[in-house]
């Protein structure tokens, strides 16, 4: 397996506040940098782990525990969309999303 070197920047953690709508100060984005190039290289060592060989038996255990999924009778959508504070009628409507007309600047 090629191992590729991922580099985590002020950049790269710049716009992935974006696409998260967070707004991140500088402050805090220097707190964060070395926080997220910890994360990422974890995850990249994580990967670079040779596993083909090992089984995993806890997913059978795990589907046991699973409930069974039976339709149960819900809320309506009319009762839903009237107690919203946002709506349009059909969908929920989030304020925070819609105040730059859906587009962070």
């Amino acid at each position: 397996m090629k191992k590729e070197k991922y580099i985590f920047d002020a950049d790269t953690l710049s716009h992935i506040a974006d696409l998260a709508r967070l707004d991140i100060s500088g402050e805090e984005a220097e707190l964060m940098l070395p926080q997220m190039r910890e994360i990422i290289g974890f995850a990249a060592e994580i990967c670079g782990v040779e596993s083909s060989d090992m089984q995993d038996g806890r997913v059978a255990e795990r589907a046991e525990l699973l409930r069974e999924d039976i339709p149960e009778k819900s809320f309506s959508r009319e009762a839903l969309m009237s107690a919203a504070k946002y709506t349009d009628g059909e969908y929920f409507l989030v304020p925070d999303a819609l105040e730059n007309g859906g587009a962070k600047q």
